[in-house]
């Protein structure tokens, strides 16, 4: 949720200046994080995972998208899942600039990294 507002506070204050953000999901990935664990679950991944989750190259696919297509640059600012635009039910809270301007100020706060109030 901080990432879906973090980057849209970033794109609406630096948008001019030719600064992007996304947030995005890139969804479930097979990757080798589960090689240290129990033959059985092993076993379970192996067998899970081909059905319900993206190889790497499908699992990046949103982050290249969102950093080199056209069609995501005019869409900057926004949560990307499967190199979409995602349209979820918490679009309220994604679009409230006094909750995005919040946590941009505790951000601020509790790293003691100040930036300037381009609007």
């Amino acid at each position: 949720m901080s990432n879906v507002l973090f980057a849209k506070e970033i794109d609406e204050k630096y948008h001019r200046d030719g600064i992007r953000a996304f947030s995005l999901h890139p969804g479930g990935i097979h990757t080798n994080l589960q090689s240290h664990v129990r033959i059985g679950t092993k076993i379970f991944w192996a067998i899970v995972t081909p059905f319900f989750f993206k190889n790497k190259d499908q699992g990046a696919a949103t982050s290249v998208f969102c950093a080199v297509s056209p069609k995501a640059l005019d869409n900057s600012g926004e949560y990307f899942s499967d190199c979409n635009v995602e349209k979820t039910a918490h679009e309220d809270w994604m679009n409230d600039k006094a909750l995005r301007e919040k946590l941009w100020q505790t951000s601020e706060k509790l790293t003691g990294a100040f930036v300037s109030n381009k609007q």
